[in-house]
C-alpha cells in the first residue's frame, strides 16, 4: 500500500488562520479521496465536489453565495495547494488527475459566465489553465524545490492525460535545466553541480511522465503556436523558439552530456542518463509507428 499522505490546508493572506468553510469542505473531500485507504471512486468524489458548487448548494437565509468564478478560483487554489504536497512519484498524483477527469465527465449541462464567456461546469474545467500558470509563477524553484518538483510532476500528468496542456511549463523547465551552463573557466561553473542536482530531476519528470506528449508537440502533431513565448537559454541562443525536433534532439544531447559531466554528482548523472535513454526510446517508437 502506498504511503499515507500528510496533507495540510495551507492558506495565504490576512485570513490565513480562517480558511473559507467551502474550501475546507473541498480540501477534506480531496484529502480523503487521495488516501490509500479510501474506497471512494473518482466519480463519487467528483460528485461530492460538484455538490459544493454555489448553484448546487441550498440557499441559507441571510447568506449570499459566492459567484461561480470565486468558487472556481478557490477550488483551483486548493488543487494546486494539494498537488504541491504530493511527492512526484506518489500514486496520489495520478489519482488527483483522475479526479479532475471525473469532474470533466460529470453529466451536467450547467453553464456559467466566466469573464464574459459561457463555460460548461465541469466539462470545460473553467479557469484551470489560468491557475496552473499562475502557480508556476509563484512557486519558487529555489526556495521550495520539493513543491516545485511535485507541481511539475502534476502538470506533466495533466499534459500527458489531455486534461490541461501545460507543455509550455515543460518547455520552461527543460530549457532552464538544459539550455544554461556557465563558462567552464568561471567560478560559477565549479558550483553548477548544485543547479544540475536541483533542475535535472525535475526536467526528467517531463520526459518520464509526459515525454510522448512533448515529442508529439516537437514533431508538430499538436499545434504549439502558443509556445513561442521567447523561452530560451543561452545555449539555444539565436535558434527557433517553441518546440521542434531540433530542440528535442538538443535536449537529448544535453541529457547525454550531463550524464557524464565533471561537475554533476552521481545521482544527477543517473537521472540524466535515464532521460536520455527514454528520449531515444520515445523517438524510436514514434518512427516505427509512422
Amino acid at each position: 500500500m502506498a504511503e499515507i499522505l500528510n496533507l495540510h490546508h495551507e492558506t495565504n493572506g490576512e485570513d490565513e488562520d480562517k480558511p473559507w468553510v467551502i474550501a475546507e469542505h473541498i480540501f477534506k473531500i480531496i484529502n480523503d479521496y487521495l488516501q490509500p485507504s479510501n474506497t471512494l471512486s473518482a466519480t463519487e468524489a467528483a460528485q461530492k465536489i460538484d455538490a459544493q458548487f454555489p448553484n448546487n448548494r441550498p440557499d441559507v437565509a441571510g447568506e449570499e453565495k459566492e459567484t461561480a468564478g470565486s468558487f472556481l478560483a478557490e477550488f483551483w487554489d486548493t488543487v494546486v495547494m494539494i498537488a504541491q504536497q504530493i511527492p512526484a512519484q506518489h500514486p496520489a498524483q495520478d489519482k488527483l488527475v483522475g479526479l479532475l477527469k471525473a469532474l470533466s465527465e460529470l453529466p451536467t449541462d450547467l453553464k456559467v459566465d466566466i469573464w464574459g464567456s459561457d463555460c460548461r461546469v465541469w466539462q470545460d474545467l473553467p479557469l484551470i489553465g489560468v491557475h496552473m500558470v499562475e502557480a508556476e509563477n509563484y512557486i519558487s524553484e529555489e526556495d521550495e524545490p520539493e513543491k516545485w518538483k511535485n507541481f511539475n510532476a502534476f502538470c506533466a500528468r495533466l499534459t500527458r492525460d489531455g486534461i490541461c496542456d501545460m507543455s509550455l511549463m515543460g518547455t520552461h523547465t527543460l530549457s532552464s535545466a538544459l539550455e544554461e551552463e556557465p563558462d567552464s573557466r568561471s567560478r560559477a561553473y565549479q558550483t553548477y553541480g548544485e543547479t544540475f542536482a536541483r533542475e535535472i530531476p525535475v526536467a526528467e519528470l517531463w520526459i518520464s511522465i509526459a515525454g510522448k506528449a512533448m515529442f508529439q508537440r516537437c514533431r508538430g502533431d499538436v499545434d504549439t503556436e502558443d509556445l513561442k513565448d521567447g523561452c530560451a537559454g543561452h545555449l539555444w541562443k539565436n535558434k527557433p523558439l517553441g518546440l521542434s525536433i531540433e530542440r528535442w534532439d538538443f535536449w537529448k544531447e544535453r541529457f547525454g552530456a550531463i550524464s557524464a559531466h565533471p561537475v554533476a554528482d552521481e545521482p544527477t548523472k543517473e537521472v540524466a542518463s535515464k532521460a536520455h535513454d527514454a528520449m531515444n526510446t520515445i523517438q524510436s517508437q514514434a518512427a516505427v509507428a509512422v
